[in-house]
């Protein structure tokens, strides 16, 4: 626009400015926006918080003949709002035309994004140095002050002194006292002009500071902001419909200021493409395929729960054996085999299982060796020692195992099968309803939470949350995970190691 007089910027962000220069107030100063595509309005003043200027821009600009600037990140990279703009400004008095900077920027681009850099960088540093000299005046003054107080305590004190000595020795000993309080005095005097020295060399330095770019700041492209173009949310639920304009839909002509055509497609879809990993997506929801499988499993959960005070209670340790028994025993009178067995033999095998039940020592067996989770052979499930942490890293097992695959399931986009970790909060809490927190489990971050459970799920190089299981493992899979993990905890436990999860 610096270099293009004759011309005039229709945006929400222009209309800002033109408030600004015209005396407006707005609430939280003009810097304060959520982006700079659609900053909010917040004038406090009804016909322009509800966007009517912008509907009476909309109406006159196409009156009246002359050059514009339709500046709008998201609405100019959709197909559909640029189909809009362009019968608005269908009049025959009009030249279409549609600008393409995307991709590598160019040499005179890139040295003012350098200069702007700079410039902002040196203010910001002369800015600090006339904090730091104010505050040096401060102490300054601080110092004075207390230098004063010191030296008028030192006199009153020779004077005290003067005044204590005998008649006899007055004269003497007052002179000697004013000696004393003369050469007090000149120390702060000398020490008062060392701390001027050292000050005024100070503010020369300070004066002399010259500001250099580092390496990492030469290599941008584009003049870093605080705020951001575009709101995350709206980037994220735009994104993937971005396109570049064509001459089908109306323009009269597509001028590529930076890249070529084919150069500019290539850049946007890889574009595309990186933001489909970095990018949050902020409409997912669960599908029915994930609350069939959370079903089942805090059903299954629950089901577990309920077998371990079950197997901790010897009353109902016994309905419980009582009611396997059962079924197998109602086949036996169907098929008759119970007028063929005899009482001794029942004794002597049931006599044999008790033995046997015996001999198992749970934390001797192997986890993996395990067919039912419910009884390991002696009648004790294989989660009978599981506290309130084994039962906690349980149910994250598998809640993470089916983020994940849910993630990939539900958004069914063979591009996007991951999710970044610093989103997995995001997702846990849209899926499951509850906060992910890692205080919650006695650590600091959400990755000393993984290297907990990294048996199920592990950040992978590109810091993506992946899963080490198929989505169809069965969920036994992680009482087995948990237990073999209780008992490498305790053993540490039992070496002196802190407890932790």
């Amino acid at each position: 626009m610096a270099k293009n007089r004759g011309y005039v910027e229709l945006s929400d962000r222009a209309l800002l400015e033109w408030a600004q220069k015209s005396g407006v107030q707005r609430q939280g100063g003009f810097s304060k926006r959520s982006s700079n595509d659609k900053p909010e309005p917040n004038f406090g003043l009804t016909l322009l918080d509800d966007y009517g200027i912008q509907k009476v821009i909309a109406m006159v600009a196409p009156m009246l003949p002359r050059n514009y600037v339709i500046m709008e990140v998201k609405n100019n990279l959709l197909e559909k709002s640029r189909k809009r703009l362009l019968d608005r400004f269908s009049s025959h008095e009009f030249r279409r035309v549609a600008h393409v900077a995307v991709g590598e920027p160019p040499a005179d681009f890139k040295a003012s994004v350098l200069d702007r850099t700079l410039k902002e960088k040196q203010a910001n540093e002369e800015a600090a140095a006339k904090r730091r000299k104010a505050e040096a005046a401060k102490k300054k003054l601080a110092e004075e002050a207390k230098k004063k107080r010191e030296a008028d305590q030192k006199k009153k004190e020779a004077a005290k002194k003067a005044k204590a000595a005998k008649a006899a020795k007055a004269a003497k000993d007052a002179g000697e006292e004013g000696e004393e309080a003369a050469e007090a005095e000149e120390e702060v005097k000398e020490e008062d002009a060392k701390m001027e020295d050292a000050a005024e060399e100070k503010e020369q330095e300070e004066e002399d500071v010259k500001v250099e770019l580092t390496e990492e700041e030469k290599e941008r492209n584009f003049y870093k902001r605080d705020t951001p173009d575009m709101a995350p949310k709206e980037l994220a639920a735009s994104y993937m419909k971005f396109s570049l304009p064509k001459k089908e839909e109306g323009f009269d002509d597509i001028v590529y200021a930076w890249q070529k055509d084919a150069e500019c497609q290539a850049y946007l879809s890889s574009w595309v493409q990186d933001r489909k990993v970095t990018q949050r997506v902020e409409d997912l929801q669960p599908s029915d395929w994930f609350k069939a499988r959370f079903g089942e499993w805090q059903k299954m959960l629950s089901a577990w729960k309920k077998r371990q005070q079950e197997s901790r209670d010897p009353s109902k340790r016994k309905a419980a054996a009582a009611k396997k028994k059962a079924p197998a025993e109602k086949k036996k009178d169907a098929e008759g085999d119970d007028e063929d067995m005899k009482e001794e033999e029942q004794e002597e095998e049931e006599e044999a299982k008790e033995e046997a039940k015996v001999e198992i020592n749970a934390d001797d067996l192997d986890v993996w060796n395990v067919e039912d989770v419910m009884d390991i052979g002696n009648g004790e499930p294989l989660f009978a020692h599981f506290t309130f942490e084994d039962w906690a890293l349980l149910s994250l097992r598998a809640e993470l195992h089916l983020l994940v695959h849910a993630f990939r399931h539900d958004l069914n986009d063979p591009d996007r099968t991951v999710f970044l970790t610093e989103h997995a909060s995001f997702y846990y809490n849209r899926y499951y309803k509850k906060n992910l927190s890692a205080k919650n489990y006695g650590v600091s971050s959400f990755l000393e939470v993984i290297d907990m459970i990294k048996d199920t799920v592990e950040i992978a190089k590109n810091l993506t949350l992946e899963s080490n299981m198929d989505d169809d493992t069965p969920m036994d899979n992680f009482a087995k995970l948990t237990e073999d993990h209780r008992r490498d905890r305790q053993r540490r436990v039992d070496m002196g190691e802190e407890r932790r999860f």
